[in-house]
């Protein structure tokens, strides 16, 4: 009983946490005690990945709607920050970067406590974002070939139409928790059908440790992510859905 209240307690915190932070990355890295250059690192990483493999011309980096709000922490607006400067850094000047917000619920828009959400789940933005969100914003940016989810996978993805369209959008993923998926099968044929590209998962057992990185990002990257992709995912497959 004793770890389901801590567990829950910490759930709650998380929840709270959403309102002004990026949800998946908050918890995990103020957690460990990252710095907050390990999330351009992450990013960069990301891209540069996706960026020869996939070489799109055009991006949709779907970020955190509360970063938007006013009077929030300063690590609102520096996570953000983080983000968008490795996604860009790793693409590179002739990839077009659009930054968007996905609506979120209205109840989650009037109290994020209110909405149900899975106390398992590492990304309660899930929950939180309209249930067509990620449609929608397919159908504002046709000309997108990628999109690079900071706040993870609604759940209801596994039915929705940028899900189930062939081509793309296709997605990259930071720190995503496949959980919302349910079914393992639909995780390991999105990464080898090519909708998902790639993803960025922290790498189990590393404890993050205080102070700046180094200027070798890809070797800071490897001390603490992996990047899963086509290429991976049937050894990956257990770590993301813990």
């Amino acid at each position: 009983m004793g770890w389901f209240r801590r567990k829950s307690e910490t759930i709650a915190v998380i929840i709270g946490v959403v309102i002004g932070l990026s949800a998946a990355f908050y918890g995990y890295f103020r957690k460990n005690h990252a710095p907050l250059s390990q999330r351009e690192i992450a990013t960069r990483v990301l891209a540069e990945y996706v960026g020869k493999t996939a070489r799109p011309k055009s991006v949709v980096i779907i970020s955190n709607p509360f970063s938007q709000n006013p009077g929030r922490p300063a690590e609102v607006y520096a996570f953000q920050k983080a983000s968008e400067t490795g996604l860009r850094k790793g693409f590179g000047p002739n990839v077009e970067i659009k930054v968007v917000f996905p609506k979120l619920k209205p109840e989650a828009e009037r109290d994020a406590n209110a909405v149900s959400i899975d106390p398992t789940v590492t990304t309660p933005l899930s929950y939180l974002v309209a249930e067509n969100a990620f449609d929608e914003i397919a159908r504002e940016h046709p000309e997108s070939e990628i999109f690079v989810s900071l706040i993870g996978l609604p759940v209801n993805s596994a039915s929705s139409a940028f899900w189930l369209k062939p081509g793309p959008p296709r997605l990259a993923l930071l720190l995503p928790d496949f959980k919302v998926l349910v079914d393992p099968n639909a995780v390991r044929a999105a990464f080898k059908s090519g909708k998902i590209v790639a993803a960025v998962i922290p790498k189990p057992g590393v404890l993050l440790p205080d102070g700046a990185t180094s200027s070798d990002y890809k070797g800071e990257f490897d001390k603490r992510f992996i990047l899963v992709t086509s290429d991976n995912i049937d050894q990956s497959l257990r770590l993301l859905l813990r």
